[in-house]
């Protein structure tokens, strides 16, 4: 080995080490994506989705809602979507709402019928497939296979490679209904077992990233009580997409999502670092698998790191984020930077060009 290779290989280890040393390995890190990890894709944020939505001009009663219900000034594009959804439910037998008219409970005439609202939710999911989803022409990593090239994912996304390549053997659980990520790493990313119709969550593998879609994606179907995969979410093909859309609790019995969930808790347990990126601390049920993660003390004795990064702009952490830095044994980051940036500095492989 000459000078030069001696000191490259050095110089490499030291990185890989300090890398390590910041974000762990695949084995002792769990990720955990919401939107604002797709944002830079190309994908609309919250607020823009709400004004995307609003421009077709066939979701007034969306409108209205939006007019009223706002977090942080903004246009909360969830909670609106929830309250068709309960208006759509008087006409559902045993929901909640349903109940409630028939105690005589709801005494005022709605501005707004079952019928109606019922109508714009099936209006908005269509509209989530167009919006939410990239297109990918002949398929990237087909076209690969088929010239016999290297698989090389969209300019668009490969801001996500570092952390699809540094994660492989390990698991990112994300809260997205996109296909960022899976563009991004193509054949590297696995979302679900091979073998069946049936959406079953997948199993770690030493070569693969497990990817886990908490709250489903748009190219699953839902058919019942169960969830299938293969739709083509850009194409004209009616179907119900099988995602967890919409305020407040987002706990499904039915497919796949109790187990995608016991898997991320599974994935957390022996985790020593975690990963958030782009998430709004909005869902109680991803809150407290986290904040049980942030309470327990990592095996002997040793700390766990929490790394949250909302953007640039953001200057403190979530308040529930903020209560669990009483735990002795965990540190708390917040990082302002952009997605790109973010997963440069922590999951950047330190290839020396």
């Amino acid at each position: 080995m000459t000078e030069v290779d001696a000191a490259t290989t050095s110089a490499h280890d030291f990185a890989t080490t300090l890398r390590a040393a910041m974000s762990g390995t695949s084995q002792t890190r769990v990720t955990l994506l919401g939107a604002g990890a797709s944002v830079e894709s190309g994908l609309p944020d919250g607020e823009a989705l709400a004004a995307r939505l609003i421009q077709t001009g066939r979701l007034p009663l969306l409108g209205k809602s939006l007019n009223r219900l706002r977090e942080n000034g903004f246009p909360d594009i969830e909670r609106a979507f929830s309250v068709l959804d309960a208006v759509a439910d008087l006409e559902r037998p045993g929901s909640l709402m349903a109940d409630l008219k028939a105690n005589a409970l709801l005494h005022r005439p709605l501005p707004m019928s079952p019928e109606q609202a019922a109508s714009e939710l099936e209006i908005i999911q269509r509209e989530l497939r167009q919006l939410l989803w990239h297109v990918d022409g002949i398929g990237s990593v087909l076209k690969a296979n088929l010239l016999g090239e290297p698989y090389k994912p969209p300019e668009k996304v490969q801001y996500l490679l570092p952390l699809v390549t540094d994660s492989i053997g390990g698991t990112i659980a994300s809260l997205n209904y996109d296909n960022s990520l899976e563009l991004a790493g193509g054949a590297l990313v696995k979302v679900a077992e091979p073998g069946s119709k049936r959406v079953m969550t997948p199993e770690e593998q030493p070569n693969k990233v497990r990817l886990l879609k908490l709250h489903g994606s748009l190219d699953w179907k839902r058919t019942g009580d169960d969830v299938i995969g293969g739709a083509q979410p850009r194409e004209r093909e009616e179907y119900t997409p099988g995602i967890v859309f919409g305020a407040a609790n987002k706990l499904r019995h039915y497919g796949p999502y109790l187990d995608l969930l016991r898997a991320f808790v599974g994935a957390l347990a022996p985790a020593k670092h975690l990963f958030v990126i782009g998430y709004g601390f909005r869902d109680p049920h991803i809150n407290e698998a986290i904040r049980i993660w942030a309470a327990k003390p990592g095996e002997k004795g040793l700390t766990k790191v929490l790394t949250v990064t909302q953007g640039p702009d953001s200057v403190r952490l979530p308040r529930v984020v903020e209560s669990w830095q009483v735990y002795d044994h965990l540190t708390v980051r917040l990082i302002p930077l952009l997605t790109s940036a973010f997963i440069k500095q922590f999951f950047s492989d330190f290839r020396l060009d």
